[in-house]
């Protein structure tokens, strides 16, 4: 009962953390946690994160018999989690095709990495670029420096990562998301502060776009 109400407490964020009252065991949760933005959402990902936050707290109270005891239920609730959210954490990594020689892909990468993605980046003549462009189902004119796809959707040019989240959430029966050309501000292409207008679309099957989001 003890453990579980410790648990229930770190869950809720009823308490303090330590010696520092003004630190609260959910934000504890919130700095600790392991997993990437689709997943964090998860209750098992919440769950297994609180549990981390326990373990460490019973440790650096005396209690280790406590602590490996948390640990084991980790061990068990990681390989559920791993197996249960394969499809998820497959879903935060993009493979990008971009230009040699283009710079503002590797900011819009770092972009990418800073919020919570991976990407894998495969560098081809600017010659042959637009191949991958005509594949991926691309009209020359919805067209922008680098090309990912991720989830089975196609993400064309400098889309901000919260739009990819908001894609691979809502799941829409579309091709992807483009922002055409390389708009000033955008991910990638300087400060957003000095962003001028632009739009992400979304990409139809039937080749037609609709507004999906507006910047800034």
């Amino acid at each position: 009962m003890v453990y579980g109400a410790r648990l229930e407490s770190v869950c809720t964020g009823n308490r303090t953390v330590g010696s520092n009252p003004t630190l609260t065991a959910s934000s504890r949760v919130a700095e600790a946690h392991p997993f990437p933005p689709t997943l964090r959402a998860t209750p098992t990902a919440r769950c297994l994160t609180a549990l981390l936050v326990s373990a460490q707290d019973s440790e650096r109270g005396g209690h280790r018999s406590m602590a490996m005891h948390i640990l084991r239920k980790l061990t068990f609730m990681g390989a559920l989690l791993l197996s249960a959210c394969a499809p998820a954490i497959a879903q935060t990594e993009l493979q990008v095709v971009s230009g040699e020689g283009c710079g503002c892909c590797g900011e819009w990468v770092k972009h990418l990495l800073a919020n919570g993605y991976t990407a894998n980046i495969t560098y081809v003549p600017q010659d042959k670029l637009m191949t991958y462009k005509d594949k991926a189902g691309l009209k020359p004119q919805q067209t922008s420096c680098h090309t990912g796809t991720i989830g089975g959707y196609v993400i064309e040019g400098h889309v901000p990562a919260r739009e990819i989240e908001r894609l691979l959430r809502e799941k829409p029966d579309a091709l992807g998301l483009t922002v055409p050309g390389m708009p000033h501000g955008a991910p990638g292409m300087g400060p957003a502060s000095e962003a001028e207008p632009y739009q992400v679309l979304l990409l139809k099957k039937d080749g037609t776009t609709s507004v999906y989001a507006s910047y800034p």
